[in-house]
């Protein structure tokens, strides 16, 4: 009777043979001694394997995570980028009001030069300066 060799067949293969023959018994027992070992090499190089899965997944999330003392470098620099981008924004704006500030009082001065110019041209042409409240220029 062939069977395929398994830890149960091989259980009922040394109980019918016990009694038969004491070497049948040594071999099935060596070959059961050679099953569990090979069963607890399977196991272990299952642990390593797992072992050095999880050790290697450490390790490359390790190197991902930035150094803190370059993670502080990068925020100051992003600080002083931003600071620059700031003040250059803030010296544009200042620089536009001011330019058109200036144009809005070259504007106005120039209204009020013409307005205070003529007034004085009419005060020099005579008796229109003696007219009375109410009595406009006509």
């Amino acid at each position: 009777m062939d069977y395929p060799i398994s830890d149960g067949n091989l259980r009922e293969l040394v109980r019918d043979e016990l009694g038969a023959n004491p070497l049948c018994h040594e071999v099935a027992r060596k070959a059961q001694a050679r099953g569990a070992i090979s069963r607890d090499i399977a196991r272990a190089e299952n642990t390593v394997d797992a072992e050095l899965e999880r050790l290697i997944s450490k390790r490359a999330s390790q190197e991902m995570r930035p150094d803190p003392d370059e993670q502080e470098e990068r925020w100051k620099a992003s600080v002083r980028a931003y600071n620059a981008r700031t003040r250059e924004a803030h010296r544009i704006s200042w620089h536009e009001y001011h330019r058109d500030q200036a144009e809005r009082l070259r504007r106005a001065a120039s209204t009020l030069i013409a307005f205070h110019e003529g007034r004085a041209a009419e005060l020099l042409g005579g008796p229109s300066f003696a007219r009375g409240p109410g009595e406009g220029r006509s």
